[in-house]
């Protein structure tokens, strides 16, 4: 057995018993018991590899926030919005606004409606 804190340094090899924890889950069709591993993570090291290796999902758009628009005043849409991760990452993505059921003219609109 060989041991890391940081995964940069590691301790010399140890021989130690081991047995190998029978797997009970169930697996995905592409995966094989034998080759599977059962192992305690605390819920950071869980959180970590999650964010590195799970699912990216988009989390958040930035760029795209309510608007107040007062009578007489024309709507702009943003052409860009900042799309961010569950990863971290962010990305700046056009936008193409479908408008063709919203009606612009809002020189019939009352305040407060």
């Amino acid at each position: 057995m060989t041991t890391t804190a940081d995964f940069s340094s590691f301790s010399e090899p140890q021989q130690t018993d081991y047995r190998k924890q029978v797997v009970t889950a169930d697996l995905p069709s592409y995966a094989q018991k034998e080759e599977a591993a059962v192992f305690a993570l605390t819920k950071q090291e869980y959180e970590r590899i999650e964010k590195k290796y799970g699912t990216i999902k988009s989390t958040a758009i930035r760029g795209a926030e309510d608007m107040t628009v007062n009578t007489g005043s024309s709507v702009s849409l943003p052409e860009q919005v900042t799309v961010e991760y569950s990863d971290g990452s962010t990305a700046d993505m056009g936008v193409d606004w479908d408008t063709s059921h919203l009606d612009f003219d809002l020189s019939h609109m009352k305040e407060g409606t």
